[in-house]
Parts: C-alpha cells; structure tokens; sequence
C-alpha cells in the first residue's frame, strides 16, 4: 500500500512540477498566480531559470517512477533523494517570494512524507541484511 502511495505522491510530483515548469519557460514573465513582482527578494528578474529547475524536478521524478519499477531495491535511496530535492526547492521558493502559500505547505509535507518513507524503506532493508545475516 504504501509503494503505491510512494509512487502516486512521485507522480503527482512529476505531472505539476514538469507542466509548470514548461509553463514557466513558455512564459518566463508570469508563472500561474505569480508575477514577476514577486521576486523582488530573490536573485532573479524572470522565472526562466526557476522554471528550469522546477522541469528539471519533475523528469528526475519521472527518472524515480520509472527506477522504482525496475530496481525496487533501490526505493530507500529514490525515496530520500526526491524528497530532500523537493524540500530544498519548497524552502528556497518560500524565501524567494517571501510568503507561504497552501501550495508550498503541501509539497513540503509531500517531500518530507517521500524522505521518510525512504528512511523506513532503508531501514527494512538493512534490518532484512541483518535477519538473513543472524540467521545463516
């Protein structure tokens, strides 16, 4: 069950994070119900090279989706990456635009539920090593 809800959140992820992030090059000046205004904290006069960023997001999500289901071994570490890429980006958006948004709240509890899971997925695994090991 909650694989399925790994790769449903990882999903989600890639589908807003890749259109947004296309949007956002299309359109570098207006990004959905941010304008350039907005940045006037951040290092950046458009959203060009944020929207990069957030398409980069979305494929390496994509990259997870399609791993996870050909190495599921390699969950744990998926897990941790993509939720620690999608905090980091939460956090760096927030102090760009200097305001939280119920969007940010949401990706941010998303990531860090993709982080966690990773870790329990990296535990299991190790306690699983150290089973068969004391048992052999």
């Amino acid at each position: 069950m909650s694989k399925r809800l790994f790769c449903l959140a990882t999903l989600l992820v890639f589908i807003s994070a890749t259109l947004s992030g296309i949007a956002g090059i299309l359109n570098p000046n207006e990004l959905g119900m941010v304008n350039v205004e907005d940045l006037q904290n951040g290092p950046f006069t458009d959203f060009l090279i944020l929207s990069v960023i957030l398409t980069v997001v979305g494929i390496i999500n994509a990259i997870v989706l399609i791993m996870v289901r050909v190495k599921p071994g390699h969950l744990a570490q998926a897990g941790i990456g993509v939720g620690a890429i999608q905090v980091a980006l939460v956090i760096v958006q927030v102090y760009i635009f200097a305001g939280i948004t119920l969007f940010d709240i949401m990706y941010l509890l998303l990531g860090t539920w993709q982080m966690l899971y990773g870790i329990k997925a990296l535990h299991t695994q190790r306690l699983r090593a150290w089973w068969t090991k004391a048992v052999e």
